[in-house]
């Protein structure tokens, strides 16, 4: 009686940390049995992560990308995208990384050239760029 009335007030903290005492390695060989504690850690709570937009993106050019005249004829053209898509999983197979902002060596370019799949998911995208009506050859406007 008096026990269960012990036990009652303890804190799952405090219980929690002496069964996690009492279960350590060597109980079993002097008890003579294997322990019925289980080593179990304390509860614990993390802080709860919100999905946010990446701090590093220019809202003002996302903007005039979005509204500029060759991103709504590629996004009006599902094989563009689609070659587009496929254009980007061929560098990444060759290795080429663009997402840090480096352009790639020479050494990667000449690499590129001699791939045979890169090449023919260049010239899809060269394809679908122009059935999209979007002008590959023009120069870049200020």
């Amino acid at each position: 009686m008096f026990f269960s009335r012990t036990v009652s007030k303890l804190s799952p903290a405090f219980v929690a940390r002496t069964c996690t005492r009492v279960a350590q390695p060597g109980v079993s060989q002097i008890l003579g049995r294997p322990s019925t504690f289980a080593a179990r850690a304390t509860f614990s709570t993390s802080y709860r992560r919100l999905a946010k937009e990446s701090p590093n993106i220019n809202q003002k050019a996302l903007d005039a990308l979005t509204q500029s005249s060759v991103y709504q004829k590629i996004a009006s053209n599902p094989e563009a995208i689609v070659a587009l898509q496929e254009f980007g999983e061929a560098l990444k197979k060759s290795g080429v990384d663009l997402s840090s902002g480096k352009p790639p060596s020479f050494g990667q370019m000449s690499k590129l050239l001699m791939n045979s799949e890169f090449r023919q998911a260049s010239q899809k995208l060269v394809e679908s760029m122009q059935a999209a009506g979007v002008d590959l050859t023009g120069k870049a406007r200020p």
